[in-house]
Formats: C-alpha cells, structure tokens, sequence
C-alpha cells in the first residue's frame, strides 16, 4: 500500500510542477482501467490517480467523466481486490459533484456495486468487532 501513496504523491508533485498535464493523466489512468490484462495494482493505482484529480479540481470533474472512465471504475468497485474497490468508491464519490454527475454514476451502474462494498465493510467491522 505505501507503493501505491509513493505514486499519488508523487503525481501531486509532477501536477503542481506541470511535467504533466491532468489531461495526460487522466488518459493515461482511463487507459490502464480499460485494459484487458487485468491488473489489480495499476487499476488501484489509476482510479486513485482519477480519485486525487477529481478532489484537486473541479474542472478534472468534467474532463474525467467525458473520458469514458465510469464504466471502468464501476467494474472495478464491483470486482476489483479491497484497496481498488476502495479507490474506485473514492473515485466515484469525487466525481459526483453536481446533480448530472450523480445521476451519470447512477446510470454506469454504481449502486449494486455500492451496496456490496458496503455490506462487505459492514461484515468485517462486526467480525473485527466480536
């Protein structure tokens, strides 16, 4: 998991500097959710990019969701390991900043998903508790 916060920090960095721009990154992150090799890693590692580019600012909201990444990220909550479903619960949270952007998260399919992940969480806070 520290791997994963070492890459998110240092994208912050590479963003603040301007090597990079959050088009770029947001491609890039789209494109590793899209891909068919199915690895866990890089999807966590890109709905967390999507998650911190949509947190910063709000014009990366709109460019995100005209990437073509809700339908990625709703696949991944629904059957990606813990830390990507967390990532992309995160990513789809941050992107539901207005009304349209909610009821487009609603439309990809987040909401069975949603209510997975949470009775999951609800399962191992009572287990963890006991």
């Amino acid at each position: 998991m520290r791997v994963s916060w070492f890459v998110v920090l240092l994208s912050r960095f590479i963003v603040g500097r301007g090597s990079t721009s959050a088009a770029e990154l947001i491609d890039t992150s789209v494109s590793t959710l899209l891909r068919d090799d199915h690895d866990a890693d890089a999807s966590e590692r890109a709905a967390r990019q999507l998650m911190d580019l949509a947190y910063e600012c709000p014009e990366n909201v709109q460019s995100i969701m005209r990437s073509g990444a809700l339908e990625p990220l709703v696949r991944l909550l629904g059957g990606g390991g813990p830390g990507a479903r967390e990532a992309a619960a995160g990513a789809l949270i941050d992107l539901s900043q207005t009304d349209a952007d909610r009821i487009a998260v609603v439309r990809a399919g987040a909401i069975a998903p949603s209510v997975e992940l949470l009775a999951v969480a609800e399962a191992s806070c009572t287990e963890a508790a006991a």
